[in-house]
């Protein structure tokens, strides 16, 4: 019974030292791709954070982006994103933010 039971505890150890070994491993991050198919061109602004408070998170950059192409991001964060009000026209401003967080190993499309 006994060297069964160090038989059994070699074995526990074996496996928790193959998984210390591998180390454990987060899922693929969400794919967020804003996607322009209305527009010749359209700029966008992207941040990424953990806030739905567009405003407080950091931002990542401004792109223009032409009809039928896309922005792609992986974030495990929240993902936001604004374009020109008037695409083409970027005294008029910018519209107001839109937000998603993509739960992990997912990809979702955004119209812009």
């Amino acid at each position: 019974m006994v060297a069964r039971s160090v038989a059994q505890s070699h074995s526990v150890f074996l496996a928790v030292l193959a998984i210390a070994g591998t180390g454990f491993q987060q899922p693929p991050a969400g794919t967020l791709i804003l996607a322009n198919s209305r527009w010749d061109q359209v700029r966008v602004e992207v941040r990424i954070g953990p806030s739905t408070n567009c405003a407080a998170n950091a931002v990542v950059g401004t792109r223009t982006i032409k009809r039928g192409q896309g922005w792609t991001i992986v974030s495990r964060n929240v993902v936001c994103w604004r374009r020109e009000q008037v695409p083409g026209n970027a005294a008029k401003g910018w519209t107001g933010w839109l937000h998603a967080r993509v739960p992990n190993a997912t990809v979702q499309k955004a119209s812009l």
